[in-house]
């Protein structure tokens, strides 16, 4: 079994040429193998970037490669970090107006106790 990787076009024509000489075919004999042309066997093996994929895995098909992708593993994105959640008290202050039932009077930094508070960070998608 032969295994190699490659990474440009360069190397892929480099292996094309040689499993072709190691099968002791003329780049005709390959054109005919993969269905291709002559000028596109000698395109694969000059390196030309722009050769067509269906027509590169047909010589590769025809120089009995099999072609097998392998992801690259990427770097783990960075924590967001987190504000620090905002100081609020929750204790409501009553207003001692007697000719009125008390009134909730809410300050400045201070919430009903009937209010969540939900910070962006801590709420799960």
């Amino acid at each position: 079994m032969f295994n190699s990787g490659f990474n440009t076009v360069n190397e892929l024509a480099k292996l094309v040429y040689r499993r072709r000489k190691a099968k002791s075919l003329t780049q005709k004999q390959l054109a005919a193998l993969a269905g291709t042309g002559v000028r596109f066997v000698f395109d694969l093996e000059a390196a030309k970037p722009t050769c067509q994929i269906q027509k590169v895995m047909d010589v590769l098909h025809a120089l009995e490669f099999s072609l097998e992708l392998k992801a690259t593993p990427l770097p783990l994105p960075e924590p967001p970090t987190r504000s620090p959640l905002p100081a609020f008290k929750i204790s409501p202050a009553v207003n001692s107006n007697a000719k009125k039932p008390p009134v909730r009077v809410f300050k400045k930094g201070i919430l009903p106790l009937s209010v969540k508070i939900f910070h962006p960070h801590l709420i799960s998608a």
